[in-house]
């Protein structure tokens, strides 16, 4: 028997025929009425539909390469086992930014992370310099010295009051935006849902902002409400900014 011929019983016992006779009959009638047999009956064939065989994965490159892009967009080094985790739609996942892209949970159900860890170090074998196999944890401490700034690890503090707050919000809005209308990706809207200024390229007055930020507060969720950015995105400029001020007076 193949795969194929057993889910074709497996779907026709789902849906209530008898893969014998082709008669219809009632499923509260028989133990396929029963919630957990239901359930069972859904993961087999889930799992029998998914392909075994690599090759027929259709995940196009393109989609790969607007992934990457757009993780480094967001302040991420993407790497292979990342990248599986957002087209499986892990729930280790809490940034709700990358929620927001057009490649989370598009493949949940349809391969397995196997399969498409697979299919991932196939792309990193033609394309390396795009996407590496694994996290570049040490070598992006080297390339970017300001991840040892620890301001925003430190003792939490939060002096901002409601209308030093409103007053930094207002400045923030004042500036606008540079990317907006109907043509940006679907992924940049989900995003903005959550962030407004999620995408947005850091202008000098918005720095300037931040660092008068930095000064009343050190807690990012704070600063997120304010400047409608994420967390990472605030932390990464705000370790950048100061490790540029302590290397223009000669700390660093």
């Amino acid at each position: 028997m193949t795969i194929n011929s057993l889910l074709d019983i497996l779907d026709a016992l789902r849906n209530g025929v008898d893969p014998r006779t082709g008669e219809s009959f009632r499923k509260s009638e028989s133990c396929l009425g029963e919630p957990e047999v239901r359930r069972s009956l859904n993961r087999f064939i889930k799992t029998l539909a998914v392909p075994s065989d690599p090759s027929a994965i259709d995940i196009s490159d393109k989609l790969i390469l607007d992934t990457c892009t757009s993780l480094r967009e967001l302040g991420y080094a993407p790497c292979v086992s990342q990248l599986a985790k957002i087209f499986i739609g892990s729930r280790s996942i809490a940034d709700h930014s990358l929620k927001g892209l057009v490649a989370y949970n598009k493949y949940r159900g349809v391969f397995t992370r196997d399969l498409i860890h697979t299919h991932l170090m196939g792309f990193h074998r033609r394309f390396p310099e795009v996407l590496p196999e694994l996290p570049q944890g040490n070598k992006r401490t080297a390339d970017q010295p300001w991840k040892e700034i620890d301001f925003f690890r430190a003792t939490a503090f939060d002096k901002l009051d409601e209308a030093k707050a409103d007053e930094l919000k207002k400045a923030v809005l004042a500036l606008g935006l540079r990317k907006e209308g109907d043509r940006l990706p679907g992924y940049m809207h989900t995003a903005r849902e959550t962030y407004p200024r999620s995408f947005e390229p850091w202008v000098r007055d918005e720095q300037a902002l931040l660092i008068e930020a930095m000064c009343y507060s050190n807690d990012l969720e704070c600063l997120a409400g304010i400047f409608g950015r994420s967390a990472r995105s605030l932390e990464n400029m705000g370790q950048r900014l100061i490790f540029e001020s302590k290397r223009k007076q000669g700390v660093a």
